[in-house]
């Protein structure tokens, strides 16, 4: 499997993005999201993670060493409500951020840079 990396397209994942509280509760900016095309081939799992958070809810996974549950709770909800991207691209973003966050090697890589 591939290593996600932690800043991508000139978006960056690790450290995880502080989102305000305006943000969590109306959606994220447009620009915080990639366009589905400009992602590498996400694994199944996390946009099937991605998927059920936006249509079940639910919690979030567990998530590598060093990345703040509590920020990363607050990017998800902010990138889960907006109404500004495509559907896809909204989706395609959760889970390239999932795949980042639960990999231990991603982390490193982002700790080591």
């Amino acid at each position: 499997m591939n290593t996600p990396t932690p800043v991508m397209k000139g978006l960056t994942f690790f450290p995880v993005p502080e989102f305000s509280k305006v943000d969590q509760a109306f959606g994220a900016s447009p620009e915080s999201y990639f366009n589905r095309s400009d992602l590498p081939e996400v694994p199944h799992e996390f946009e099937r993670m991605a998927r059920d958070l936006f249509f079940k809810g639910g919690s979030i996974p567990d998530l590598a060493e060093g990345v703040d549950r509590g920020k990363a709770f607050a990017a998800l909800r902010a990138w889960l409500s907006s109404f500004a991207p495509p559907h896809e691209s909204k989706m395609a973003t959760v889970a390239y951020a999932l795949w980042v966050w639960t990999t231990p090697e991603a982390i490193a890589q982002a700790k080591a840079a």
